[in-house]
């Protein structure tokens, strides 16, 4: 049965740096100080078996080109340290519709298992948790939404993640059959759709097909610098070509479009 937040003091669990912020602003409102830590590492793509924070770092670099910032190295270890080995109550608060949230909740109930877990699930309100501002929180009454993980439900999260730790894939996106494996090349598709055979600048092809993944339920890691990445990516099909007006690649000041029918 949910139990309202002020009923007990927890370790709140966000899954980025943002949500944590309007997290903290909606527990001040209701009078809680409690220790709220975000996961920073986006557990949606890259290696996860074996994979650590730094070799998923090194995969977005060498496959993607986006680099992550220092902060996030520092304080993915310190997450893992304090949550894994507490026996304080944890609550997480997530969207079931954002793989990025979803795939870090299911890593954290893989690798805590002596405390007690709690979710809320923001999903019939939006995409991704992170995308909730504080007084909405507080209007819509998300605390009022907690719902203790059961042992079957444990079992359950454990066995999806067992599968997508096995398939090991690029990407782990959300479908209408849940949480699954993906190739890198997943949005492809959507991406080159929004190419057209006048010149762009691929900025505003990256934003239109952002906004579309965006209206379908997905949100790619990175981003506008994950759509970037596999846009350069189509260039080297034979139907799509790109010009950049500098020696390096751009967003803003490169443009792309189809090939012409010869």
């Amino acid at each position: 049965m949910p139990v309202a937040a002020s009923d007990a003091a927890s370790l709140h669990v966000t899954f980025s740096a943002s949500a944590k912020v309007s997290l903290a602003q909606a527990l001040d409102r209701l009078g809680r100080k409690d220790e709220i830590l975000p996961l920073v590492d986006h557990l949606g793509a890259g290696p996860i078996d074996p994979g650590t924070f730094e070799e998923r770092r090194q995969w977005m670099d060498e496959e993607l080109g986006i680099e992550w910032d220092e902060w996030e190295a520092e304080h993915v270890p310190a997450f893992w340290e304090r949550v894994a080995t507490t026996r304080v109550p944890i609550l997480a608060w997530m969207s079931s519709r954002d793989a990025a949230e979803l795939c870090g909740f299911h890593e954290l109930l893989w690798r805590v298992k002596e405390a007690p877990v709690s979710v809320v699930d923001a999903a019939a309100m939006k995409l991704s948790f992170s995308m909730i501002r504080s007084d909405a929180m507080i209007d819509r009454k998300l605390y009022e939404r907690v719902a203790r993980v059961t042992d079957d439900e444990r079992a359950r999260h454990a066995a999806v993640w067992q599968r997508l730790r096995a398939e090991n894939a690029a990407l782990r996106v959300v479908t209408s059959e849940g949480l699954v494996s993906a190739p890198v090349t997943y949005f492809d598709e959507t991406i080159a759709s929004f190419v057209t055979g006048d010149w762009q600048k691929c900025i505003k092809v990256v934003g239109a097909a952002l906004a579309e993944l965006w209206a379908h339920g997905h949100r790619p890691p990175g981003g506008d610098n994950f759509v970037f990445s596999r846009l350069l990516a189509l260039m080297d099909d034979e139907t799509i070509e790109g010009v950049s007006d500098e020696e390096y690649w751009s967003a803003q000041k490169s443009r792309v479009r189809r090939v012409p029918a010869r």
